[in-house]
């Protein structure tokens, strides 16, 4: 009996980890983890590949952020230059590779983001300013 009970038991720890690893797939099914990929550097990135009607840089900036990074770090690459942000964003996996992009203009009074996902599109985008 005490057989039964294990064979069943290991069955259902190998079930739930079967459905859990399959979760975690779906999850992340349009944005998976790329970490093992290589891909181009972010000024590489902006200058190349940027669609300059979706993002452009202030002539001038007071500060130009252009970052390689994971999706995880999206708000630790911001904190680094002081600048705020809100976290947020479900669908891609923490280490998907993200490109940041801010810049602030010269006065400080405007700020321009944008990230764009390593092999796809601009994931989102944001204009604000303090006047």
């Amino acid at each position: 009996m005490r057989n039964v009970f294990r064979v069943g038991f290991m069955i259902l720890a190998l079930l739930l980890t079967v459905t859990t690893h399959a979760g975690a797939e779906e999850k992340w099914e349009k944005y998976p983890d790329n970490s093992h990929k290589s891909f181009m550097s972010a000024d590489d990135f902006y200058e190349k590949v940027v669609d300059k009607n979706d993002y452009k840089e202030f002539p001038d900036a007071k500060l130009n952020v252009r970052e390689k990074t994971t999706f995880k770090n999206i708000t630790d690459t911001y904190k680094k230059f002081n600048i705020p942000v809100g976290s947020g964003g479900e669908g891609a996996h923490p280490d998907r590779q993200v490109y940041v992009f801010a810049t602030i203009s010269k006065d400080g009074e405007s700020m321009i983001t944008a990230h764009y996902d390593a092999e796809k599109e601009m994931l989102s985008g944001s204009t604000s300013s303090n006047n």
